[in-house]
């Protein structure tokens, strides 16, 4: 039994001698220090089986047996009556003259396949002792060794049944070999029915509760873990193996699985951070994460938008938190408004409406009036909303006027509306008194801002402000009064 649960032997040495004086001199190291899980009850049933005297052990088979099949269903009770130590049952020192006897005694003796034979028919002579030495007589000593032999592959058997049912580490291979320890089990018992025990249901039970109601049906219960759960409380039963109903035999071993309680965490906060930054921190907190991905003109490009759940609520350890990860502002493509599209001003502001749009007027004899001829930025290119880009339009062909010798210049300062929330900018246009276009400009809302005009070829004229609103629509048009033009050196 020691070495089945350590792997090694209690004593050890290079000669049969060598071992047989630790036998007597020497305690045996505890079976606990090789094999760290082993059961108490069954570290006691070892220690009583190896004292070195024959009156601390087992007083019979029978009672050895008992403290087995009770270890099956109680394996960390202490349940085992250990024999006091008596004054004559000290460890006995040998004596010099003692060590020399018993080396003499190892190194002269031989085995012959003669005697050995001679033995085995030799089984119905007197089995008295040889009392000259005080040794056994070598016909009672074989007796003595066929029965340990059959009483050791009793216990061997026992003990490999004990183990299975403690530790569950390996199952029978055959149908054959389960039907035969079945069978071996039975004849032990004695008292289990054919058909087997059924297996309560335990789900919702303590451990306590549990071992209590599988002991009084002689079974026994080992815990094979914790789970979070939402549907039972910390330290009740979640989950079992064998499942409530099977029949099993007298004596197995109920694996369960207990609930460590709702296991919440509190989800933090990780808006705002570096997606990296934000990854570490949750996974830290033991959660699982979703990276999805989206435009923000308000949030640097790399940093965490938004997040769900959000901070404040709780979840459970390997939970997915989904965050969303900023790409920065979209940049938007130019549209393409310039010939041969023939697009008219109020169509390109439609199309650019995410875009800072300043118009300039010319003269064109080949494209009608307010049709752009041009714009600054090629169709196609990709910018930030809110860029500035020019566009040429047109004003027709260029008016005739009647030709003079003496020119003239024009100056004005425009002011502004009083009310300036909704106002983007103005197109101003300069006519002469017969309404004849003399010059034409588009101004963004800044403070008060002037406009002037040289060469002109009339004396008077006025100007049309047309105020636009924050879309770039019309809100109204402003008539000045007829201006006195200056006449030009």
């Amino acid at each position: 039994m020691y070495e089945m649960v350590t792997g090694r032997v209690p004593f050890d040495g290079d000669t049969t001698v060598a071992v047989a004086i630790q036998h007597l001199q020497e305690e045996m190291i505890s079976p606990s220090a090789y094999a760290k899980d082993l059961p108490i009850s069954m570290e006691k049933i070892i220690l009583k089986c190896t004292q070195k005297s024959p009156d601390r052990r087992y007083e019979s088979m029978t009672a050895l047996l008992a403290d087995l099949r009770k270890s099956l269903i109680s394996p960390d009770e202490d349940f085992v009556v250990m024999v006091p130590v008596a004054s004559q049952d000290k460890t006995r020192v040998i004596k010099d003259e003692d060590l020399s006897k018993i080396q003499k005694e190892a190194e002269n003796i031989r085995v012959k396949p003669s005697e050995e034979a001679a033995e085995e028919n030799d089984e119905d002579e007197d089995d008295e002792f040889e009392d000259d030495e005080g040794d056994l007589n070598p016909k009672m000593e074989k007796a003595i060794t066929i029965m340990g032999i059959a009483a050791a592959l009793v216990i061997v058997g026992i003990i490999i049944f004990l183990l299975v049912s403690i530790f569950g580490d390996f199952q029978l291979g055959s149908k054959s070999s389960t039907q035969t320890e079945t069978q071996t089990t039975k004849t032990e018992s004695q008292a289990e029915e054919e058909d087997g025990i059924e297996v309560p249901n335990l789900a919702g039970m303590t451990y306590d509760e549990a071992q209590e109601t599988l002991n009084e049906l002689g079974l026994g219960i080992h815990k094979n873990g914790e789970v979070s759960s939402d549907d039972y409380e910390e330290g009740q039963i979640v989950s079992q193996d064998p499942e409530a109903g099977s029949a099993v035999e007298e004596h197995t071993t109920i694996e369960v699985i207990v609930s460590s309680g709702k296991g919440s965490i509190d989800i933090p906060s990780v808006t705002g951070e570096k997606d990296t930054d934000a990854i570490e921190i949750l996974e830290e907190a033991g959660f699982k994460v979703s990276k999805n991905y989206s435009y923000s003109s308000t949030v640097e490009e790399g940093y965490v938008i938004s997040q769900t759940p959000a901070y404040g609520a709780q979840g459970k350890e390997g939970d997915t938190i989904t965050i969303v990860i900023s790409q920065g502002t979209e940049l938007v493509s130019v549209p393409d408004v310039s010939p041969p599209n023939y697009t008219a001003l109020a169509d390109a502001r439609t199309k650019m409406a995410e875009l800072n749009v300043t118009v300039e007027y010319q003269y064109s004899d080949f494209y009608s009036a307010d049709i752009v001829i041009s714009q600054s930025i090629s169709a196609g290119t990709l910018v930030e909303p809110g860029t500035s880009i020019t566009l040429v339009v047109s004003q027709g062909p260029e008016p005739v006027q009647e030709v003079t010798a003496t020119t003239y210049s024009f100056r004005a300062t425009i002011s502004l509306p009083s009310d300036t929330s909704n106002v983007s900018g103005a197109n101003i246009t300069l006519y002469d008194t017969s309404g004849n276009v003399l010059s034409q400009w588009s101004k963004a809302i800044t403070d008060d801002f002037s406009i002037s005009a040289t060469g002109l070829l009339v004396s008077q004229g006025y100007l049309v402000i047309s105020w636009l609103d924050l879309d770039g629509n019309v809100i109204n048009d402003q008539t000045t009064d007829v201006y006195d033009f200056n006449k030009e050196s």
